[in-house]
């Protein structure tokens, strides 16, 4: 319909602006950010000191797609190096369905307790790697770019690492017990990689959480306030076993 008063057209927000010298200075602190960037969203004009970068609400939309991205990879390596090996295992060392379930319990477990054994003294390892890289993910909690530091694994190469470091130890065992509950601990683990990365990454999001996992909001936040505590993110079976569970 035609509107004998039409509106002017809204005014574009203006494009934020940075001196050379304070995106330099900001620049290794929001280098994952930027290395995401098409080029055409970052650039200088010609003959200008400055250089024109997205808004604050563009950046936050990278810095959740890159964290998504990385999640995914780390689901999909993790399929890949662990319930796949394990389907592959069943139909060369065939076993009962109590084996299995049996194994695929064990695996749970195994998970829970790699995940306490490799937070606390592999991540939380002063001046080491490994502690280097978790240290980020400390220190971007709650900042625009928080997303690109959430996942437990820092990539699919680390994930397929620690399937290949743990699998290959444990086929070992089961070959020479003769035991055939392998297929169900490969499963298993993968399934608790999987879940601790997801419930990890909608903690730190405040997305939606199943029933009966709304205290792991709680529980693992208070890691970050108390970094030498609660090692497990959503089930502390190892923090009470080994009395890191700290103060209610």
């Amino acid at each position: 319909m035609w509107d004998p008063f039409p509106r002017p057209a809204p005014k574009p927000a203006p494009v934020q602006r940075f001196s050379w010298p304070e995106y330099r200075k900001s620049y290794p602190i929001l280098r994952p950010t930027y290395e995401a960037l098409w080029t055409s969203n970052l650039y200088s004009c010609p003959g200008s000191k400055e250089v024109m970068v997205p808004t604050s609400t563009e950046f936050d939309a990278i810095a959740f797609q890159q964290g998504q991205s990385k999640k995914r990879d780390n689901a999909a390596m993790a399929l890949l190096s662990g319930a796949l090996p394990g389907v592959i295992l069943s139909f060369y060392f065939p076993s009962t369905w109590e084996r299995w379930l049996l194994g695929l319990i064990v695996g749970l477990v195994w998970g829970n307790a790699f995940e306490y054994a490799y937070h606390r003294w592999l991540l939380h390892r002063p001046r080491s790697s490994f502690g280097k890289g978790h240290l980020e993910h400390h220190a971007h909690t709650g900042t625009p770019d928080e997303p690109e530091h959430v996942s437990l694994g820092k990539s699919p190469l680390q994930i397929a690492i620690l399937f290949v470091s743990n699998g290959v130890v444990l086929i070992l065992i089961d070959f020479l017990l003769g035991l055939r509950v392998n297929p169900g601990i490969f499963v298993g683990w993968t399934l608790y990689l999987i879940a601790a990365e997801e419930i990890h990454w909608r903690i730190h999001l405040n997305e939606w959480l199943p029933p009966g996992l709304h205290f792991a909001r709680t529980y693992h936040m208070a890691h970050h306030d108390i970094p030498n505590s609660r090692y497990n993110v959503f089930l502390p079976l190892f923090d009470l076993l080994l009395g890191s569970r700290g103060s209610a």
